[in-house]
């Protein structure tokens, strides 16, 4: 559910903000509307419940960082600069949207992931399908051998989602410099040659 409303979007961004700082329980309904300044009624005429709020957060973060991500997908036939350009994609909206992106993955991670099990579900089954596409265009390039499709999705969530942890607890700022590095390790290994 999007609004155009002024006061649901304020609630929008102060419940995401307050939720990715304290966590989806430690945020009360009345902290939410008191930061927005609005009343309890509008947070339930604008999105039901807190609960119904998180949701939105949870739509709105995918919504805007899939769209970048396709985007990425038809910008380059370099293979590499589209691997690249993919994760740095991925890195930037993180640095960009640090309170999204840390209340998508506090709930993911968090003890509420049972509530939102089906939100996260959706997401990720739209992120994998990004991934796969991303990996289809390698595979096609001549890139990427077929049949390692599954491993190398996963391995590239993996090295993203530990570099974003990095930046999350040790500080580490995310740069293109640290997506080719990855890109050049993904192709090339870290073997001695």
């Amino acid at each position: 559910m999007v609004h155009q409303n002024g006061n649901a979007e304020k609630l929008l961004q102060v419940g995401v903000h307050l939720m990715a700082k304290n966590g989806y329980q430690a945020t009360s309904t009345r902290a939410i509307v008191e930061a927005a300044g609005v009343t309890k009624p509008m947070l339930y005429y604008y999105y039901g419940s807190k609960e119904g709020l998180c949701k939105a957060g949870i739509r709105r973060f995918s919504d805007h960082f899939f769209t970048e991500l396709r985007e990425v997908l038809g910008a380059t036939e370099d293979s590499r600069e589209l691997l690249v350009e993919y994760i740095w994609t991925i890195f930037k909206y993180m640095r960009d949207h640090e309170d999204e992106g840390l209340f998508y993955m506090s709930l993911f991670f968090g003890p509420e992931r049972q509530w939102f099990l089906n939100d996260i579900k959706e997401v990720l089954a739209d992120g994998h399908e990004l991934t796969m596409a991303l990996i289809e265009k390698l595979i096609g390039a001549g890139v990427l051998r077929p049949g390692c499709e599954e491993e190398f999705a996963r391995t590239v969530r993996g090295m993203v989602d530990v570099w974003r942890w990095a930046a999350i607890t040790e500080g580490i700022t995310l740069s293109r410099v640290i997506a080719e590095r990855i890109v050049d390790n993904l192709l090339n290994g870290f073997g001695r040659r």
